[in-house]
């Protein structure tokens, strides 16, 4: 039973850490004022992995 809480909380901070990561472009992506479709795509791509923890 203990290996399979860890398998879910190391999958949980992997996923999580991705989302973070992604966040980082998104983030320059609205500070350099690039085109509407540029930062939608990072900001789908973003919070579509923080939503699927939930």
């Amino acid at each position: 039973m203990e290996t399979t809480s860890s398998h879910f909380i190391f999958h949980g901070a992997v996923v999580l850490m991705a989302a973070l990561l992604y966040g980082a472009p998104y983030a320059e992506a609205i500070k350099s004022g690039a085109i509407a479709q540029l930062v939608n795509s990072w900001r789908v791509a973003h919070q579509s992995l923080c939503l699927a923890q939930y």
